[in-house]
């Protein structure tokens, strides 16, 4: 016997919470990002476990022979955080930089922009740990990527003018401006790290502002050179339909004249195969 269940229509109803996924990348990066840190300190608050020790950027292990197990650190490491502070501002630069330039790259391109920027920074500083005062071990944050972000958006709007909150004016500059500034202090601090704050990834934030000027300078040599590619590509499909038809045009007319016996076994797989592709272009 199938049970039937209904509700009555005096018995209130609970009210529905609509639940809105991201549109946008900036926002989906904004959600997964804060998910993260929130785990990241759950995880850590009740059993202990580090996320940075699994997923963050550790140039012990990636320096080691097991490199190839942990080259997917170079993603992970970009959606940890090491405090409130931390997480607070890379999100705030994320969310008034990437809106804009999301709109003006497209979600895929600035996704690339995002996820290869903070690539470039974690090599770079993988590179950094080399040297003999490079010091550090492990390393986590999205500001490589926000680096890169900024720096693009200073490439695209020079005269661009942002308010930057500085305790307790708010001072109006240029995004160039900015770039430069930011960029100099990483500079100066990741050259004299020892004597300064250790614990910030200086020359991550480097190679993330590294990757943002060269995105801008040679996207438009890259785009040229696939968008070429794909027109010889498609150019030299033409060519070859063109010699296809013929020949099965050449051959339709042997068999109005001579009959279908007259085909050579090959001509008969060759017209079978040129049937195929045309249903399937269907």
């Amino acid at each position: 016997m199938r049970a039937t269940w209904f509700q009555d229509d005096n018995e209130p109803r609970r009210p529905r919470i609509p639940v809105r996924l991201p549109t946008t990348v900036v926002g989906a990066l904004l959600v997964i990002n804060i998910v993260v840190f929130l785990m990241q300190n759950i995880f850590y608050s009740i059993a202990d476990i580090q996320f940075d020790f699994y997923l963050g950027l550790n140039c012990s292990k990636l320096l080691s022979l097991a490199f190839p197990l942990f080259i997917y650190q170079f993603i992970t490491y970009q959606f940890l955080h090491g405090g409130l502070f931390h997480i607070l501002i890379n999100m705030i630069m994320l969310w008034f930089f990437g809106k804009e330039l999301e709109s003006h790259l497209g979600s895929r391109r600035f996704l690339f922009l995002y996820l290869a920027g903070g690539v470039l920074g974690g090599i770079v500083f993988l590179l950094w740990s080399l040297l003999p005062d490079g010091g550090g071990t492990i390393v986590v944050g999205a500001s490589g990527a926000i680096y890169g972000i900024v720096v693009y958006t200073a490439m695209c709007w020079p005269q661009k003018t942002v308010n930057v909150f500085l305790f307790p004016f708010m001072i109006p500059m240029k995004v160039f401006h900015l770039a430069l500034l930011l960029v100099g202090i990483s500079l100066v601090s990741g050259l004299f790290s020892h004597a300064g704050d250790p614990g910030v990834a200086h020359f991550c934030h480097l190679g993330g502002a590294l990757f943002g000027f060269l995105f801008y300078r040679y996207e438009r040599a890259c785009s040229d050179i696939i968008e070429g590619a794909r027109r010889r590509k498609a150019m030299k499909e033409k060519q070859n339909e063109e010699k296809r038809e013929g020949e099965v045009d050449r051959l339709l007319s042997k068999i109005h004249e001579e009959g279908i016996g007259s085909l050579t076994q090959s001509e008969r797989d060759f017209l079978n195969e040129a049937s195929k592709k045309m249903r399937n272009r269907k």
